[in-house]
């Protein structure tokens, strides 16, 4: 498996943010959540080495324009935070797409939990955890189960 210099760090933005901090060598170091006022404060404050940043990507759809009308964009906010802070530390920079997060939980093994209020850790973990499964960095939860 590879190993990486510096921290993965997945980022599901949006009013509330998921935070997931992984080693280099995949092993998860910390996870949460935190509001755009704290995860602005932490990314000015962040004193680690950082390898690779993968955040959920944010489109607006013409079909879903019109519900978008008056929002705050507070997702598009965050990774504009998100692309700075990336290039303030050296790192290197993954939108990857929401789409992916169906297949991610199953790369993961872990699953979104129902209750939204507590899921955007849980979408920053399985973000980073598909990036890394295909940087080969760790193995998928059915490749786990078959050693």
């Amino acid at each position: 498996m590879n190993v990486l210099p510096g921290k993965i760090i997945g980022v599901d933005p949006g009013k509330m943010n998921g935070i997931a901090i992984f080693n280099g060598d995949g092993s998860l170091d910390t996870f949460g959540q935190m509001t755009i006022d704290e995860i602005l404060d932490w990314s000015d404050s962040y004193d680690q080495d950082i390898s690779v940043l993968v955040v959920e990507d944010f489109v607006t759809f013409k079909k879903r324009a019109m519900q978008q009308a008056g929002s705050r964009q507070h997702a598009s906010q965050v990774i504009g935070m998100m692309k700075s802070f990336a290039k303030r530390k050296g790192a290197r920079l993954v939108l990857q797409e929401a789409s992916k997060l169906s297949t991610a939980e199953k790369v993961s093994g872990i699953k979104m939990p129902a209750d939204h209020s507590v899921s955007h850790q849980v979408s920053a973990y399985n973000h980073a955890y598909f990036w890394m499964h295909n940087a080969g960095i760790v193995e998928s939860k059915l490749e786990q189960e078959q050693h």
